[in-house]
């Protein structure tokens, strides 16, 4: 470790008084290196945010809503009907549950360093057309099963709010708890906040944090008589 040299302050007369770097300027320079290499890697964080998401597809499948918190286009009542008396469950995207299956596995995912993408090639070929929904005949050949032709959109790949938000905890807990092994008794990056916490709108007035975003950046707050005002970008 290499030695700290005092430097020069002032000359009184009586005496020359000198100084030292505290911390130490070289100490501090490494230690933030150690701690940006640390940061370079999002193994853990990641790997985390995909369990999240992966809850995100098993939450939609049970209540059969969209990851915006849409409900599903009901079933057609006749096909409804006929899949039950063919023994099959009455649920939305459930008959042998090969799709739910694939959308919830271990492999619908692929999570490389900075990104996590899901593995569409999982499904059946007919999960797709679900997830975006067939609005039009000809927009498939004759070769397509009618049954396929028309189909109302039922999203069931997706982020809901929920998950983000879920996320964003996630990565901010790791890199508090990342940043205190360096630096125990100086780091508390907070926890961001969740809809229905109290904060403070830009304005200075306090009330209920929602999902609704504001104009121009952060979410809205609400009062006890409707919406006082937005918050600064979380």
């Amino acid at each position: 470790m290499p030695k700290r040299e005092p430097f020069f302050i002032a000359d009184t007369g009586a005496s020359i008084i000198y100084g030292e770097w505290f911390p130490d300027p070289e100490q501090e320079a490494a230690k933030l290196l150690r701690l940006s290499r640390v940061y370079d890697d999002w193994s853990e964080p990641m790997a985390l945010a995909a369990e999240a998401i992966i809850r995100g597809h098993e939450k939609g499948f049970a209540t059969e809503t969209d990851p915006y918190g849409q409900k599903w286009h009901p079933l057609n009542p006749d096909y409804r009907m006929d899949k039950v008396r063919s023994g099959y469950p009455p649920d939305i995207l459930y008959r042998t549950g090969a799709m739910a299956q694939a959308a919830t596995g271990e492999d619908s995912l692929i999570v490389t360093e900075r990104e996590i993408m899901f593995n569409e090639s999982v499904l059946p070929e007919y999960g797709p057309l679900h997830q975006t929904g067939v609005l039009a005949p000809e927009d498939y050949n004759v070769h397509q099963a009618k049954a396929f032709r028309e189909l109302p959109q039922r999203m069931f790949i997706g982020i809901s709010d929920e998950t983000a938000n879920e996320i964003e905890i996630i990565f901010v807990e790791w890199a508090n708890r990342v940043a205190k092994t360096f630096y125990p008794s100086d780091v508390d990056i907070p926890t961001p906040p969740m809809p229905g916490d109290m904060v403070w709108t830009t304005s200075g007035k306090y009330g209920k944090l929602t999902d609704v975003p504001g104009f121009g950046g952060g979410r809205m707050v609400r009062g006890p008589t409707g919406f006082i005002g937005m918050t600064y970008d979380f």
